[in-house]
């Protein structure tokens, strides 16, 4: 007897060939968003039925895991930059500890700083999944610079992620001064920070319409005494005029007239 090929492959044998080619391409850890999964030839109709399968995973509205696979912060931003195309990155502490910078040696794994210099927001799966860690959206807007230079790419297991050059998350740790950010730890971070490149930083605090930051900054660097400070000219930078209470209960620095914490004045 000859059988139709049509006839011999209903959709119930030919789905297991394709969810086999969707999963075994699927980088382990990765999350995928349904507009890439429809990019990819998978709708939502079928992406619904793996579900069902116990094939795949939903880590919210539009966005799904392979089963028993971690969901990582990482894997999730990974996803909102490539797949999304969403100018959203780590960085500030983040950043310097995702490039080596960490006064403590590792990463804080209790909390990740996230950031946007434009008017961009978080997904709703993103913002409402049970991450491990913490999770602070700033948009720093008061940075205006977008120099291309100020990201590098970061490879996280078998997926990558955008973050912040030192130069630009220096800028934005210095944001969160009083409030999400201790004084000291930034400190000892800018202490950490001998490969700055001054083009790029002079850029960045030209760009930087914030006044507190880009005085912290040229204190900061000077009390160190890094070496590269010297070939920044803070006369091209918003450095405004008055005092700014950084630190309360401070005390004066008279050069950039913003408080400090007394072990660190004049």
């Amino acid at each position: 007897m000859v059988y139709n090929s049509e006839y011999i492959c209903p959709m119930s044998i030919r789905t297991p060939t394709k969810i086999n080619r969707l999963i075994s391409a699927w980088p382990k850890g990765q999350i995928y968003t349904q507009k890439h999964l429809h990019h990819l030839g998978y709708n939502s109709t079928l992406v619904h039925r793996y579900i069902r399968s116990g094939w795949i995973e939903i880590v919210g509205v539009g966005a799904y895991k392979k089963v028993n696979d971690n969901a990582s912060w990482e894997a999730g931003l990974s996803a909102i930059q490539d797949q999304l195309s969403k100018k959203i990155h780590a960085g500030g502490k983040t950043g310097l500890a995702l490039l080596g910078f960490s006064h403590y040696g590792v990463v804080n794994e209790s909390e990740v700083f996230l950031y946007t210099p434009e008017n961009e927001t978080l997904p709703a799966w993103f913002k409402n999944y049970p991450w491990s860690v913490k999770i602070h959206f700033t948009r720093s807007t008061f940075q205006h610079s977008l120099d291309p230079n100020s990201y590098v790419e970061v490879q996280q297991g078998e997926f990558h992620i955008r973050v912040s050059s030192p130069e630009r998350a220096v800028l934005e740790l210095l944001y969160h001064i009083p409030g999400k950010q201790g004084f000291d730890e930034a400190f000892k971070l800018m202490e950490l920070l001998q490969g700055i490149r001054p083009t790029l930083m002079q850029t960045l605090l030209e760009g930087s319409h914030s006044v507190k930051v880009n005085r912290l900054f040229f204190f900061m660097a000077e009390k160190i005494n890094q070496p590269w400070v010297r070939r920044l000219n803070p006369d091209r930078v918003l450095l405004g005029s008055g005092k700014r209470v950084v630190v309360k209960n401070g005390r004066l620095n008279k050069r950039y007239e913003i408080t400090v914490p007394v072990e660190y004045a004049d």
